[in-house]
């Protein structure tokens, strides 16, 4: 075997065993990002309030959505009102188009109706 060739099986053995780690969890990575766009956003606390509202959300759309698309953007409406006032409790601001797409996210993964129903809804609720 080439000499040269040893540095490159070592590495590609050390990545693999990263690559490895991390798929299955054994090897975690602590991420704590801060943006600065028009004020430092909280990385972490905006994933813990995503998935303490998609829980939240899953049990709202239980309690009120029966399945009929006609009554699914004034659901979303009350739910995005919802997001907004537990956004704001939590010291947290997000424009209205951040919280469209947390909640159609939430709601797609909750399979509670179809996604081109909800793309229809989405449209039909305030911008």
């Amino acid at each position: 075997m080439p000499s040269w060739l040893v540095p490159f099986i070592i590495f590609d053995i050390f990545l693999t065993l990263i690559i490895v780690g991390v798929i299955t969890k054994h090897i975690k990575f602590n991420v704590n990002l801060k943006v600065n766009t028009t004020g430092p956003i909280d990385l972490k606390g905006t994933i813990q309030f995503a998935k303490d509202e998609h829980a939240k959300i899953g049990e709202y759309l239980r309690a009120n959505f029966s399945g009929q698309p006609e009554m699914l953007p004034g659901v979303l409406e009350a739910l995005m009102e919802q997001l907004d006032q537990d956004a704001k409790n939590r010291g947290l601001c997000f424009d209205r188009q951040t919280l469209k797409v947390m909640l159609a996210g939430s709601v797609r993964s909750h399979k509670v109706c179809k996604p081109q129903e909800l793309q229809d809804a989405m449209e039909k609720i305030a911008a």
